[in-house]
This record gives structure tokens, sequence and C-alpha cells, in this order.
């Protein structure tokens, strides 16, 4: 045995492998490490924005930005670039914004470069006004004298307004205005107010300093007076009545109309308010229009209404009038939404003095004067929607009026009962009712809630005692008529039942079955006897007997089928016209009930009767045609051979047959017969 030893190599693939993963990793960290210290660098110019100023002025540069600040660097159209705080003449930080001030900026485009995304818009750079000073002098006649001082950077023109405010209501708009003129910011004015056009009541003054920048910028400055005017004597008091007004207390709607004023005016100013005085309703209408309505809050509490005639812009007149919510007088219709009553009852609160009630429905009205306490009996028109409105007047132009829609119905509900008339015979302890009412009506029996079934049925059961029983059935309908009727039961032991009598005139059902099924034995027995008689072997005589069986059933179903369509239509025939009376008077029950109940089984056994006829008739043409194909035609059924007897026969032509012997002997019982006969003498058997 020798040893051999070889040489290892080296494994140089994995030490390959290595250094490039190195390499690989070196290169990543380079890469990082430049994207680290360019990346500064390339973001530094990463936004440019660039705006427009139309023209030569103070500008404000508003910088919109998210997160850190932006550094951003301006360049306008000369050239010149501002990047520090100290180069713009105003520098402002807000959390995302960022203000830059330029004074006296040249038109033209600026360029806004940032280290970050950012936007740029570019405003009017408003400098601040001021009102200094606004005093008033003590009011001489319709006149006041006012002293306004504005200030600003410059003399610069300016526009300013007064205006008159009125405190005391706060119905209207109240502010009007009383002057405009123009003057420079910086001096001192004086002006006198003719205040002769404000209506009698309390303003204060308030004044409006307006420049307009060559931007069509605004600037404004406002200062309103400490002091009060007082303005009487200009405004002529309306006369209230003259403000026709009523309030609807059903649904809140406040009618106004203002046609019985004969003021000149070219406005109608109309105003209502809430009892602290806070505005509800506000419009303003031409002189053609003089009608109104507004919708009031009737759990508010009483409404001020407030009319101003508007002449050339100044109230002529002020018309005012408390309107309550809850009047002295009252008025309310008693008669429910649903009624059987054709007479409406209206109660009234008219206190001592008499006022006029007109009550309209529809097309109709008429007018009632009433005081006191008391009911108004007003005919109803018999239908689904009298629209009452009850209109009483408590003062010269102030009314109030009560609405209501009212279905009348006076036709009672009905209360049928099957078959049962004013008197019973029973010996039963208690008796069933079965009928039908009114949908929506509620029934009780003796006094009792009855709950109705499916389309208003009901079925009830009255205990008795022995001797006279009385049963009120009482309907009643949501109009709140009545319909009572009144059944009289007599309970004796002389008057049999009343359900024994239930069934009666129907045939006892298993009387037929035995009946018939008596008959099928007899005629099975028959066809036994017969087949027996002709030689027919077992299995031909159960395949006669079957055949017999569903043809039998066909012709009792069909005889019992007709025979109850008879009685049923005899029944039916019984019970109409004068008949019915002879109906109802025989039996113990005195009622049709059972009769119908009857009629009913006499026609539903009639039906499955029939059915069950159809269906025999098809098994019975289902085994005919069987026995047809299985026997050459004939309603034989085939002889079935055993195959242990089962032999081979021979093909008799018929010239053979004449030639062969005939027999003299019957094979089944071994008589002698008639060679040219076709069966046994003895036994019957077929040869």
């Amino acid at each position: 045995m020798s040893l051999q030893f070889k040489k290892r190599k080296k494994n140089t693939a994995g030490a390959g492998k290595g250094f490039q993963i190195l390499k690989r990793g070196l290169a990543i960290l380079v890469m990082a490490i430049l994207s680290w210290v360019f990346l500064p660098l390339q973001a530094l110019a990463l936004e440019t924005v660039t705006v427009t100023n139309e023209v030569q002025r103070d500008i404000s540069l508003v910088i919109f930005y998210e997160g850190a600040q932006p550094n951003v660097m301006v360049t306008d159209p000369n050239g010149k670039s501002y990047g520090g705080k100290e180069d713009f003449t105003g520098y402002d930080e807000g959390e995302t914004t960022l203000y830059l001030y330029l004074e006296d900026a040249p038109a033209g485009e600026y360029t806004i470069s940032g280290d970050k995304k950012f936007e740029c818009e570019i405003y009017d750079w408003t400098k601040p006004l001021s009102v200094e000073s606004f005093t008033m002098d003590p009011m001489e006649g319709d006149s006041v004298k006012v002293h306004t001082k504005a200030t600003y950077d410059e003399d610069t023109y300016f526009d300013w307004y007064i205006y008159a405010q009125r405190t005391d209501t706060q119905l209207g708009n109240g502010r009007m205005l009383l002057t405009k003129t123009s003057g420079y910011t910086n001096r001192e004015d004086d002006t006198t107010l003719d205040v002769s056009a404000l209506p009698d009541g309390t303003y204060t003054l308030s004044m409006e300093a307006v420049i307009t920048l060559p931007s069509e910028l605004e600037v404004t400055a406002s200062a309103t007076l400490d002091k009060e005017l007082t303005i009487s004597g200009h405004t002529q008091p309306g006369d209230e009545s003259k403000i026709d007004l009523c309030l609807n207390l059903t649904d809140g709607i406040l009618e106004l109309d203002w046609s019985a004023i004969e003021d000149t005016y070219d406005q109608m100013y109309v105003g209502i308010a809430a009892a602290d005085g806070t505005p509800l309703y506000e419009n303003t209408f031409e002189r053609n229009i003089q009608k109104d309505t507004a919708n009031i809050d009737l759990a508010g509490g009483d409404v001020t209404v407030v009319l101003r005639p508007i002449y050339r812009e100044s109230f002529a007149a002020e018309y005012t009038r408390l309107v309550p919510v809850k009047p002295v007088v009252t008025m309310s219709i008693d008669t429910p939404e649903a009624t059987g009553d054709l007479m409406m009852s209206v109660h009234y609160q008219a206190g001592s003095e008499t006022i006029p009630v007109r009550i309209s429905m529809g097309d109709k009205s008429e007018v009632y004067r009433v005081n006191g306490e008391g009911d108004l009996s007003v005919p109803l028109e018999l239908g689904d929607n009298n629209e009452v409105e009850v209109r009483y007047t408590v003062a010269a132009g102030l009314s109030y009026s009560v609405l209501k829609t009212i279905t009348v119905q006076n036709l009672p509900p009905v209360i049928y009962l099957y078959g049962v008339e004013d008197r019973i015979l029973t010996s039963d302890k208690k008796v069933t009712l079965r009928g039908k009412t009114d949908l929506d009506a509620k029934l009780t029996v003796n006094g009792e809630a009855v709950e109705l079934l499916e389309g208003g049925a009901f079925q009830i059961e009255v205990p008795l005692e022995k001797g006279e029983n009385l049963v009120e059935l009482v309907s009643e309908n949501t109009y709140g008529i009545k319909a009572t009727r009144t059944v009289q039961v007599i309970c004796g032991d002389g008057y049999g039942s009343a359900a024994g009598d239930a069934g009666k005139g129907l045939p006892n059902k298993w009387l037929m079955i035995g009946g018939a099924g008596l008959l099928t034995f007899l005629i099975l027995v028959l066809v036994g006897l017969r087949g027996r008689k002709k030689g027919y072997g077992i299995v031909r005589m159960l395949w006669a007997l079957l055949q017999t069986v569903p043809f039998l059933a066909m012709l009792y179903a069909a005889g019992g089928a007709g025979y109850a369509f008879y009685r049923y239509q005899t029944m039916t025939d019984t019970i109409r016209g004068n008949d019915l009376i002879s109906v109802l008077e025989t039996g113990t029950y005195n009622q049709i009930t059972d009769t119908l109940m009857t009629r009913t089984a006499w026609k539903t056994m009639g039906t499955r009767l029939m059915i069950v006829a159809w269906i025999c008739l098809i098994v019975w043409i289902v085994l005919l045609v069987i026995a047809n194909r299985l026997g050459g035609g004939s309603s034989k059924a085939p002889e079935v051979q055993s195959p242990e007897t089962s032999e081979i026969q021979p093909v008799v032509t018929e010239e053979a047959a004449e030639e062969m012997p005939r027999m003299r002997y019957c094979p089944e019982c071994g008589a002698e017969v008639d060679p040219n006969g076709a069966f046994c003498g003895n036994c019957g058997h077929k040869f």
C-alpha cells in the first residue's frame, strides 16, 4: 500500500469576491460624501420666481414658504441686488411669511431667487393713515360744525366721509351719509353738516378717510365721536291705524297692508323687531308695492312693526305699531280635524266689547258679532277639505286669524255578522260570532275592546248563561261616529248544539270510504272468477285486476264529484233571494253561517274528487297503452315462461298445420275435447 499526496490549490475566488464588495462600498461612501458636500450648492439655485411692478411705487414683496425660512436674493429691473436685511427699506418676518419692503421701487420685472421652494407676490407698501382729531360743536338749528384732521407721512390728497349712525333702534341701516368732501392730509378742516334730513332719534357721528394709491389700492382710517347727537321734530309720527296687520296664530304669518298711507314717498321701508329690539325682518319696497307677509316666531314674544316712507332719500314719517302675539281676545276652533258632526264649534273670549268675527270656508264667509265668552255653531259641508278661517278684529287695523282644515264624515261604521240575526238559539255554553267592521274603527263587545284582524275582520267567543243573553257590539270610527248592534242569544238544553250542526249535510267520510272499498272488493272478486273460468294464469289475472282498480276509482271519484257539485249548486240556489228567509229559520242555531260552511265543504269535496278522477283516468290509460304494446294490440297480459320450462318451439307453417293431427285431449285436465274447439269444455283452458 502506497500513500499519494496532492498539492492543495489556493482558493483565489473567495478573495476576489471580497475585494469587489469592498470596492463597491468605498464607491458608495464617496458618492454620499460628494452629495452631502454639493447638495447645498445645488439647492442654492433651486427656486427662482419673477414678479412685475407695473408702476414706480412703494412695494412690498411677500414671500410664502413652508418649514424653514428660505435665503432669498432680489434683483430689480436695473440689476441692483438686495440680499441682506439692511439692503431693504423694511424687513418683517412671520411664521411662514417674509415681508420685504422697497421704497420708490422702479417699474419692471423683479427676480427673486431662493435656496428652497417658495411663492412670491407683490403689493403696494401702504404707509399708515390716521384720523388725528374729530370733534363736534353744539348743534345750532338743523346744522352742526365738525373739526377734522387726517395725518399721513406726506401731504396727500384724500377723500373723507361723515356718517350719522342711529343708536336708539336696530331697525333699518341707521347709517346715513351727511357729507363727502376732499382735502389734503396733515391739515385741519372745519365743516358744517346739514342734519335736517335725519329722522327723529339719537345718533353718533363717524368719519372715514380714504387715500387712493396709483395702483388703485385704498388706504383708510376712521374715527367715531363719543358724543351723541339728538334729533327731534323732524319726523312726523304716522297714524298706526293706517297699517292693516293680521297675525295668523296658527302658523305665525303676519300680513301687512300699508295701502291706506297717503304720504308722498318713493319707497317704503318695512321693519319688524322683537321685544328686545332685535331685527326680525327688514325690506324696502317701491311705491307700487303696498302689501307684504313675514314669518313670526310666536314663542318669541310681542313684535313691533315700523314703516318709514322714504322721499328723496329722507324719512318723511314713521309708523310704529306693537303686535301682541297673545291677544286679550282669543278664538279657538274646538271641532277636531276629523269629525262626524256637521256643525263646527268656535269658542271665543271677547271681553265686554263687541268685536266682529268673520268665518270663511272656501268662497263662503259670514260675519258674526260677539262679546263676553261663548261658542259659535257654524255649519260644515260634508267632505274632506273644509278649510276654515276665523278672523277677528281687536282694534282698528289689527286683527288675528285661526286656521283649521276639517274633514266631515257622518256615515257610521258597518258591523257585519256572518249569518246572524237578532236571535240565536243554542245549548252551548258559549257562542262564536264572526264578522267585519271598518278597518280604522274601534270595536267593543259588551264594553270590552276587541282587536281587529286583517281587513277589519273579527272573531269573538262570548260565554253564555242559561236563558237570555244580550251581546252588544259597538264600533266607533275616527270621526267619533258609533254603530251599535245587539244580538239576543237564548241558551237552553232543548235547542241542540250549534257546533254539532256545523257539518250537517255532509256524508260521513268513513262510510263513503268503506262503501267504495266493499264495492271494489266485490268487483275484483267477480273479475277473478271470470278470469279463472276462462283459464287465465296468475300473472294475467293480476294484470286484469290492476287495470280494473284505476277504472273503478275513476268512476267513483267522478260520480262523487258530480254529486258534490250538485249539492253545492242546490245550496247556492237555496240561499238566494226569498229562499234566504227559510234558510235562516231552519236549524237550532238560526243562522246562515253553518249553511255557508256546508256549501263551501261540498265545493271543496267536489273539486278534490274531480282531481282524483282525472288522475285515475290517466293511470288507466297508461296501463292500457302498456298492455297493447306488450300484448300485440290486445289488452291481455303477456305470458311469462320460466327459464326452467322454456323450450324451443318449432315454426309451423299453414300447410304443415293442416297436415298435423288435431288435439283430442286437454293438456291441462286430460279430458277429451273437440278437435276443432278452441277451449276445453271441462276446465276452460284455451288451446
